[in-house]
């Protein structure tokens, strides 16, 4: 019986663990993009740049 119980919690506790692992992730690649934003710099300030070259 336990173990029946203790297949039940596998993928709740399995769902949890992913959606934090996602939202951390998340958040370190949101506030470096917003970072390079603030900088001006970063690959949004490379693309503009070539594109002002090309003229």
């Amino acid at each position: 019986m336990l173990w029946r119980e203790q297949r039940r919690l596998n993928r709740p506790v399995a769902d949890a663990l992913a959606v934090t692992f996602t939202c951390i992730l998340f958040a370190v690649h949101f506030k470096k993009a917003m970072r390079r934003m603030e900088a001006g710099g970063g690959k949004a300030g490379d693309v503009e740049a070539a594109d002002a070259g090309a003229d």
